[in-house]
C-alpha cells in the first residue's frame, strides 16, 4: 500500500508538469501568433504606403515619342517571343514603379547605341 501512494503521487506529479508545460506552450504559441500578426500588419501597411508613394506617375513624364523610341530599340535587341516578354515586363515595371521606368526610359538611349 505504501508503495501504491508513492506510485500514485509521482504520476500525478508527472501528469500536473505534463499539463502545465503543456498549457505553457499553448499560451506561448498564442502570442507568438498575436505578435506574427501585428507583425505582418504593420509591413503591409508600410508596403502600400511606399507603394502608393512609388506608383505615382506626376512626377516622372514620358513623352510619347521616347516610349516609342524606347520600345523600338529594345526591338533591335530582342526578337519575337522575347520581344513580348519584355515588353510586358516594361508595362508592368510602367505601372508598379513609375521611376523604375522612367529611370529606364531616360536613359537607355545612352546604352542602347551600342546595340543597333
Amino acid at each position: 500500500m505504501k508503495y501504491f501512494k508513492l506510485f500514485f503521487i509521482i504520476t500525478l506529479l508527472v501528469l500536473i508538469s505534463f499539463i502545465s508545460f503543456s498549457c505553457c506552450c499553448l499560451i506561448s504559441e498564442y502570442y507568438n501568433s498575436i505578435e506574427d500578426s501585428s507583425t505582418e500588419e504593420e509591413s503591409n501597411q508600410r508596403y502600400n504606403s511606399i507603394k502608393a508613394e512609388l506608383s505615382d506617375p506626376s512626377d516622372y513624364y514620358i513623352s510619347p515619342e521616347e516610349e516609342e523610341d524606347f520600345y523600338r530599340s529594345l526591338g533591335s535587341i530582342y526578337s519575337g517571343e522575347e520581344l513580348g516578354e519584355v515588353t510586358a515586363d516594361m508595362e508592368k515595371l510602367k505601372s508598379l514603379y513609375p521611376k523604375g521606368f522612367f529611370i529606364i526610359v531616360k536613359t537607355a538611349p545612352l546604352y542602347m547605341s551600342g546595340f543597333e
